[in-house]
């Protein structure tokens, strides 16, 4: 699946690892920070690729597509209705209120939460609300408390970025568009070599790939994820495009993405740390959108490229590993949107979650994204610090990864 940000949800299947705790252990605490689940459309891409392809198809009644092979199916296509967008969809609903069942039956002698998190946009707020639907046995038992995401709201723990004034959701899309303008030239010319009077544009190629994971979520299928239209390696320059993006706007190529992770890290870090068990609850649940999971990565030091290229030269930033210039994908990256952050599906098992992990005389806090573990803080209970470390910055080693 190499949708990014927009791929529906999935289970990785190569190989698929247990995310159970190792032998002996046992979950004493956790912590889930989860994106909102599946939306109609975001509205970004509805406004600036969506939108305009759907135009431009109702001004091309005449296009011969019935012979056009690749794109037949556009002759009687009909896009998805999205009079507003920014909704939360059947399928999204679902998929959250699955995770409330899922983690009711992972985490049996945990108790039930009395509070899960919410930020205060309308999509954050039906997802958290789903997913208790799906975690409480009786109706309000769980209280939904909204964190008000504003420039006012200060930094909070679940969007901090919106008020920090040196942060733009804009970041990273002119490095995304250089690359973009590479990776569909060969597609433009085999397209419009077919279908000469539309005139495809890299913009309208970009929103048949998103068509394919927006159009999924809405009617569970879309003509725009065959094969024969776009190839493996189209898919593969198409989630490398967004890698780029994301790591300009949220990744390590924004000095200031450590930063934007760190309220929720510490926050949660405390918590998971606490030398005497919450009077209130042992899960906490957090809903969110796109940004903040990966700059609570970069917080980490976790998933950074560095390891995967040759020795950056001295001053040069770190993880600047992110080619513009050149058709060239990087099959190695560490940190890729589509395992930490599939579609606006951010529900099941497939956020960010904090584990403390229980075993004789010594706590592990373990750090899992989807089926990645990482182990971040062990210490003896007897010898716990009154002020446990808030920032572990790289140095994290992996604790479990079959």
């Amino acid at each position: 699946m190499h949708l990014a940000g927009i791929a529906p949800y999935f289970e990785p299947e190569n190989p698929h690892r247990n995310p159970s705790p190792p032998q002996g252990c046992n979950v004493t605490k956790a912590a889930y920070l989860v994106r909102r689940a599946a939306i109609n459309a975001n509205d970004f891409d509805y406004e600036s690729y969506l939108e305009p392809f759907i135009n431009k198809l109702k001004n091309h009644t005449k296009t011969d597509w019935i012979s056009t092979p690749e794109l037949s199916f556009l002759a009687s296509w009909v896009p998805p209705q999205l009079p507003e967008q920014e909704q939360l969809t059947r399928t999204g609903k679902l998929e959250a209120s699955r995770l409330g069942v899922s983690l009711s039956y992972k985490y049996p002698n945990l108790r039930l939460p009395q509070q899960v998190w919410s930020s205060s946009a309308e999509r954050t707020v039906k997802s958290a609300q789903s997913l208790i639907r799906g975690l409480e046995t009786e109706d309000n038992q769980i209280n939904l408390v909204q964190v008000y995401e504003g420039k006012e709201a200060g930094a909070d723990t679940l969007t901090p970025y919106s008020s920090c004034p040196a942060y733009s959701s804009s970041t990273g899309s002119q490095q995304s568009s250089q690359y973009s303008k590479l990776y569909t030239a060969p597609i433009l010319a085999r397209l419009n070599a077919q279908a000469r009077s539309f005139n495809f544009t890299p913009d309208d190629i970009t929103a048949m790939f998103e068509m394919c994971g927006y159009e999924t979520v809405i009617r569970s299928t879309s003509p725009f994820c065959s094969l024969d239209l776009f190839t493996p390696d189209n898919w593969l320059s198409f989630e490398y495009a967004n890698d780029i993006m994301y790591h300009y706007n949220t990744g390590y190529g924004n000095p200031l993405s450590g930063v934007i992770g760190l309220p929720w890290l510490n926050s949660t870090m405390n918590l998971l740390t606490s030398p005497s068990p919450s009077p209130s609850q042992d899960l906490y649940i957090s809903f969110t959108h796109r940004e903040l999971p990966p700059t609570v990565l970069v917080a980490m030091g976790l998933f950074n490229n560095t390891q995967f290229s040759a020795p950056a030269p001295a001053g040069a930033a770190i993880n600047s590993s992110m080619p513009l210039t050149q058709n060239q994908l990087q099959p190695r990256l560490a940190l890729k949107l589509h395992p930490p952050l599939p579609h606006q599906h951010r529900s099941r098992e497939d956020g960010l979650l904090g584990e403390l992990l229980r075993l004789t005389d010594t706590d592990t806090i373990r750090i899992r994204i989807r089926d990645t573990v990482s182990d971040l803080l062990q210490s003896p209970r007897q010898q716990r610090p009154a002020n446990p470390p808030s920032l572990p910055r790289r140095t994290s080693r992996i604790l479990l990864i079959a």
